[in-house]
């Protein structure tokens, strides 16, 4: 399927963590028996390591992939591999087409040479999804249990909303684009008069599978809002 301030929240994790656990470490180290010196130096060591990590772990068989994207004919469009934050997004040749990185308040788009093509930041709205540069292309605004999708000047592009047990992608004029629900192995997305046109396997969640639904974007851009609603936006 588009700049700053992320938005703070109770999942931010302590900036100053790692400094008072050195200074803890060191004021322990000083009065402790050897035994509970080499304790408190490992758990120092395990906190300063995973200090700044994203918040989520992501999990997969091993092997296989996190999220499959099929067409009507169960043939993969897209997939998404990998683990601890590092992502490949694969196309219907499993081409590797775009890497994700998934932070505590972001998701980068980066391409074969690991350069930021998207980022997508969490906002009090919503979020907004800036090109490698910094510049904004797209905001993410909620809309009452929905979302809707506006461009750069506040252009509204398409909405996600809830429809009994289903999501419904539609268009600015409100043309339905893909009904989202789910179905015996995932989703299923669905035209409005109910043919099939794809299924998502792996990371079933109905509110980040959806967005796999919207064609306007590149199969990496797409891959990379999954990612966000995923594991950032919950």
């Amino acid at each position: 399927m588009t700049t700053a301030d992320p938005i703070e929240s109770g999942t931010r994790r302590d900036q100053g963590a790692p400094e008072r656990a050195e200074a803890f470490g060191r004021a322990g180290l000083r009065q402790a028996s050897p035994l509970a010196a080499l304790l408190v130096a490992a758990a120092v060591t395990c906190l300063l390591a995973t200090a700044g990590r994203p918040l989520r772990a992501l999990a997969q068989a091993p092997g296989g992939p996190l999220v499959t994207l099929a067409d009507a004919s169960g043939h993969a469009q897209l997939t998404v591999r990998g683990s601890d934050a590092r992502l490949t997004v694969h196309d219907a040749a499993d081409r590797v087409v775009g890497h994700l990185k998934i932070e505590t308040d972001r998701v980068k788009l980066r391409d074969l040479q690991d350069r930021d093509r998207w980022k997508i930041k969490r906002k009090a709205y919503g979020a907004e999804i800036e090109d490698g540069a910094g510049r904004r292309l797209y905001r993410v605004r909620r809309d009452g249990n929905g979302w809707k999708l506006e461009d750069a000047g506040k252009r509204v592009l398409a909405r996600v909303k809830p429809k009994a047990d289903a999501l419904e992608v539609r268009d600015a004029d409100g043309r339905t684009i893909a009904k989202s629900k789910r179905g015996a192995n995932g989703l299923v997305f669905e035209t409005d008069t109910g043919r099939r046109t794809h299924t998502v396997s792996g990371h079933v969640d109905l509110g980040a599978g959806t967005w796999l639904a919207l064609e306007r974007f590149s199969l990496a851009e797409r891959a990379a809002l999954w990612a966000y609603f995923a594991h950032v936006q919950r």
